[in-house]
């Protein structure tokens, strides 16, 4: 018995890692898009200001 919930408690934390890693990703592509976003808004506005003539 006390093999079985050894086995259990290691698919338990199997799945918690698993989940943490892929909720690691999904944020670290999340935060990428945001980067991305701000990377472009920034560029945009240096382009804009530049052909603007400021």
């Amino acid at each position: 018995m006390k093999k079985v919930l050894s086995i259990i408690n290691l698919i338990i934390i199997m799945c918690g890692l698993a989940a943490f890693v892929a909720g690691f990703f999904m944020l670290a592509k999340w935060l990428g898009f945001v980067m991305l976003g701000v990377t472009l808004y920034f560029v945009g506005s240096s382009f804009s200001n530049a052909i603007g003539g400021d």
